[in-house]
């Protein structure tokens, strides 16, 4: 464990090129799970700053989505952390149209909440793309009926 709170200490000192290149080098993939376990015991900040550099350094959709979830689900740092998340959903469906990871994410969460982010007509898109790849994925068909009417 020491050695990755020893990680974890280059993000915090801003040392994101040498963080970057250890979690390359390590291997994986981007998920929160994996940024967690390499980088432990870091601030939602300091997570979103590091995967800013990464997405900079390599733009992936993994990343984009990596960072949503950091977001949504840990401690936030900024009181409109949806507009942020709206953002990074965006650039990744105009960037990477097939990866239909973070659409199904995207209308899983945010298909019933009443402070989501996304308008009907973006949510609905969302669905009948994630339909194209999985004609009987019943989120996306319950998001078309709704938002369709």
């Amino acid at each position: 464990m020491g050695k990755k709170i020893k990680n974890s200490h280059l993000i915090k000192k801003g040392f994101y090129s040498k963080a970057y290149d250890l979690f390359e080098n390590v291997g994986g993939e981007y998920s929160i799970n994996r940024i967690i376990d390499i980088f432990p015991r870091l601030n939602t900040k300091e997570y979103y700053c590091y995967l800013m550099y990464a997405i900079y350094r390599n733009e992936t959709p993994d990343k984009h989505m990596t960072l949503c979830e950091i977001l949504m689900f840990m401690d936030p740092f900024i009181d409109d952390s949806y507009s942020i998340i709206h953002w990074h959903v965006k650039r990744t469906v105009k960037l990477f149209p097939e990866y239909i990871k973070i659409k199904i994410w995207a209308i899983e969460l945010f298909g019933e909440c009443p402070t989501s982010p996304f308008n009907n007509k973006e949510l609905i898109d969302f669905a009948k793309s994630i339909l194209d790849f999985d004609y009987n994925n019943q989120i996306a068909i319950k998001i078309i009926k709704k938002y369709s009417k």
